[in-house]
């Protein structure tokens, strides 16, 4: 099956692309199948650099820039096409959990297997940025600090929120509600634990830190095994989330 990008629904000016990758049109085995693009998983490096080739490819960009994701609220600005299109998301990637560019044919790439990936872009489509939201990320400053970095008012954005894993399957402790301060997005869960709506949490702070168009997929990655996920299976793959100025 080839690769086919899960595309992004939301009022994105014309020149822009975003989606995510399935499972789907890749090379990896096993638990990793087929589209892992995540190194750092265990699975062959030989196999998640032919399905990074693959997206490259499906996205008609010059290249694309990864991550090195630590849960962190870093912000790297990708001005200039990266050395290779696939490098260790571990070792030759920038350590940060979000970055952005206003240059046209470089792709920007989040993995997630659970956590919320979020594609940002101005209306005018001048600079798209791309962040990875876990819990960490979330309540520690990730959003806000993209929004601060960002040459473009947050009234401005349009944000859309891509598959990620919903409240029914995701039970959090208090420590993880104390940090996020509570709110609407947790629900009790009995025994100590919350359910918690992350996709919710994010698009609720994006929308107070003034950006007015956020659209959610509305897909649960570990209810649907079209994606993979961390939560339902343990050791797996991971997907791309990916935005780029045509």
């Amino acid at each position: 099956m080839p690769l086919a990008l899960f595309e992004a629904a939301w009022p994105a000016p014309r020149g822009i692309g975003a989606g995510c990758t399935t499972r789907a049109g890749g090379a990896s085995a096993g638990p990793y199948a087929t589209l892992n693009v995540g190194a750092g998983v265990r699975d062959a490096p030989e196999r998640v650099a032919e399905n990074r080739w693959r997206l490259l490819a499906a996205t008609g960009c010059e290249g694309i820039q990864w991550l090195h994701q630590t849960h962190g609220a870093e912000v790297f600005h990708a001005a200039q096409l990266p050395a290779s299109p696939r490098p260790d998301d571990r070792g030759d990637a920038p350590a940060a959990d979000a970055m952005w560019t206003e240059r046209r044919g470089l792709a920007l790439a989040v993995t997630v297997a659970d956590c919320v990936p979020a594609l940002l872009c101005d209306a005018r489509g001048g600079v798209v940025a791309a962040l990875h939201c876990g819990w960490r990320g979330a309540t520690g400053g990730v959003i806000e600090a993209t929004l601060a970095a960002l040459p473009a008012a947050p009234e401005t954005l349009r944000a859309w929120l891509g598959p990620a894993i919903c409240a029914a399957c995701y039970e959090v402790g208090d420590d993880v509600h104390g940090r996020a301060g509570g709110g609407a997005a947790f629900t009790r869960a009995g025994g100590g634990k919350w359910r918690f709506d992350l996709p919710a949490y994010v698009a609720e702070r994006l929308a107070s830190f003034g950006v007015r168009e956020v659209a959610r997929s509305g897909v649960c990655v570990s209810c649907d095994e079209r994606f993979f996920s961390h939560r339902r299976d343990g050791i797996t793959g991971r997907m791309a989330a990916v935005i780029w100025r045509r």
